[in-house]
């Protein structure tokens, strides 16, 4: 009973370790299926619509090497005039498998290029963001991501919103909003169950599970032995009835 107990309490902590990633996903991620695969010619469409190249997007893709970006987001008062364009950003995520589940560690808004292009407001902010970019990005980081072509792509937009109310009048300027340094992580699924990032520890949940009921199995057997009155060589602990009682 005590074993049977035991490894059900593991199971218990297990399930409960993993639905607590699905409790935090609406809040810190969005998760998202890659979108079809489009051509040349689609893209060609897209760029001339958008009035930009897309090459002049912060691109993310699956790969290790190249799907995390540390930058400082601009971020602008809800309030601010210039509010939402100042405060949004836009970054391609390519190189994308059509059909399998990337999540974004973050609070944002994905868009496949279909949506982008066929929404006047969603243009016009990609439009925006791509004319107030100082100039295309760095060669390296262009010749390590291609520009999109027939692979599946999609858009990721994030819009940093100024949150807090301080006595300080220079941090109240909206003209003065500090940016806010974020971690942007795109997370392939592996086989659409598991983000690749929560590998680790989805292995080592498993592990202290497995030594749980091994443990608890070994504990159940001793437990039994010493309730039959056996030690661990065959002896018996209970004595028996005196003679004559």
């Amino acid at each position: 009973m005590v074993g049977t107990r035991g490894v059900r309490a593991c199971w218990w902590a297990l399930l409960l370790a993993l639905l607590s990633g699905l409790v935090a996903a609406n809040v810190e991620k969005t998760i998202f299926y890659g979108p079809p695969a489009v051509g040349n010619a689609t893209t060609a469409v897209a760029t001339s619509l958008l009035g930009h190249d897309l090459v002049g997007l912060f691109q993310l893709a699956p790969a290790t090497t190249s799907n995390t970006w540390r930058t400082h987001l601009p971020a602008a008062f809800p309030w601010a005039a210039d509010f939402p364009d100042r405060a949004t950003i836009w970054v391609l995520l390519d190189a994308l498998k059509p059909g399998q589940l990337y999540e974004l560690h973050f609070s944002l808004d994905t868009f496949d290029l279909e949506t982008v292009v066929s929404t006047p407001a969603l243009a016009a902010s990609v439009r925006t963001y791509l004319a107030s970019l100082p100039g295309p990005i760095p060669l390296a980081a262009a010749a390590s991501l291609a520009t999109p072509s027939s692979s599946s792509f999609t858009f990721l937009r994030i819009v940093t919103a100024a949150n807090y109310v301080t006595a300080d009048p220079a941090l109240m300027n909206p003209e003065l909003v500090p940016p806010v340094l974020t971690d942007i992580i795109l997370d392939p699924y592996l086989l659409n169950v598991v983000p690749r990032s929560l590998v680790p520890a989805v292995v080592a949940i498993l592990a202290a599970a497995a030594v749980s009921w091994w443990l608890s199995q070994r504990i159940l057997r001793w437990l039994r032995r010493v309730a039959v009155g056996e030690d661990d060589s065959g002896g018996s602990f209970i004595t028996q009835d005196k003679k004559g009682q």
